[in-house]
């Protein structure tokens, strides 16, 4: 049997002008309510699958926490950790459990939270994996998942 978990990632503020596009902000305003920065709050939430066979799918992967804090300021990050491992380990899993990551694109909104906070250990300009991909073992695959 296949199960679905709704996952919560870090959230962000961002303009909500930009968010509602061409819509006026006195429609948009009623919905969600702006900031004195005329920034509203979102959030990033990630999908996790879990398969018949043991194999657990991630869609999405949020905004993740590897900005250091002056871009995570300009961004409008909320949390300076990483919300989403938080929420893998309240399901009793680490980011290590993951089998596969499917992204729907690149932008740093849903991709960001593979990557983990390097700033934090003087590697700044390189970035690590949180996810680390299976598929890229040797002898990993379809068919011959671990």
């Amino acid at each position: 049997m296949r199960t679905l978990t709704s996952l919560l990632g870090n959230s962000q503020k961002l303009d909500g002008g930009a968010m509602f596009g061409n819509a006026p902000r006195a429609m948009w305003a009623g919905w969600l309510a702006p900031d004195d920065d005329n920034r509203v709050p979102l959030a990033c939430r990630c999908l996790l699958v879990r398969e018949a066979d043991g194999r657990r799918i991630l869609l999405e992967t949020g905004i993740g926490a590897f900005f250091a804090p002056k871009l995570r300021e300009r961004y409008g990050v909320q949390e300076a950790g990483h919300v989403l491992l938080d929420a893998l380990a309240a399901q009793g899993l680490s980011h290590e459990d993951i089998d596969v990551v499917v992204l729907s694109h690149l932008h740093f909104d849903h991709a960001g939270g593979l990557l983990a906070a390097c700033w934090r250990h003087g590697m700044a300009g390189r970035h690590a994996c949180c996810f680390p991909m299976r598929s890229s073992w040797s002898g990993a695959g379809p068919g011959n998942a671990r």
